[in-house]
């Protein structure tokens, strides 16, 4: 969201399939069509990946609510961030730890984004109390 030319939030969610699911079977047959082969198959091939959502709220700030933060698992799971995050930054996290042989293959496309920025620290006092993530 942009507000006077800046960002006044955001919202970057990466949500994993739940399955792996074959390569060549879902470029050739509809999507859901292969997600219902493999519901039907649940409790042997289902993978247990955590959706990974960074948010930049700074309205909705409070205590236990940082303006900038990580969600993991839950709604209530929230890790304050250093600052908000920049597309690029959080496009390097995703690939960098959920397909780290793509990353690596293609590092220079993911190195002028890793260390974007699009906003100031926004760490609180009472941020900085519990487990937090900081970066450059």
């Amino acid at each position: 969201m942009r507000c006077g030319g800046r960002s006044c939030g955001h919202r970057l969610a990466y949500i994993p399939a739940p399955y792996r699911m074959d390569e060549d079977l879902v470029r050739v047959e509809p999507l859901l069509d292969v997600v219902d082969i493999y519901v039907a198959d649940a409790p042997t091939s289902m993978v247990l990946h955590s959706a990974v959502r960074f948010d930049y709220d700074p309205v909705s700030a409070a205590p236990g609510h940082p303006a900038a933060h990580l969600t993991i698992n839950s709604a209530h799971c929230r890790i304050a961030c250093a600052a908000p995050m920049h597309v690029g930054r959080f496009a390097d996290f995703v690939f960098r730890h959920f397909y780290a042989d793509l990353w690596t293959a293609h590092r220079g496309y993911f190195t002028g984004g890793a260390t974007r920025h699009i906003g100031e620290r926004t760490l609180t006092d009472d941020d900085r109390t519990s487990p937090h993530l900081m970066w450059n």
